[in-house]
């Protein structure tokens, strides 16, 4: 968990160099495609999903 303090002191210097170093974002053309995208995640999270919640739990 953040504390306020921290947020405060690291947040904004980290937020700000992730944005520079971040590559541009590539364009999803359509809506179709993001579609598919989503649906072949839901899939893979589906799969692992008690690997995900032992991974939560520890």
């Amino acid at each position: 968990m953040n504390t306020p303090s921290s947020t405060n002191k690291y947040g904004i210097a980290i937020i700000k160099r992730a944005s520079k170093t971040r590559p541009k974002p590539v364009d999803v053309p359509d809506d179709a495609k993001r579609q598919q995208v989503m649906e072949s995640a839901k899939k893979v999270i589906a799969e692992h999903r008690d690997v995900i919640k032992a991974l939560a739990n520890r």
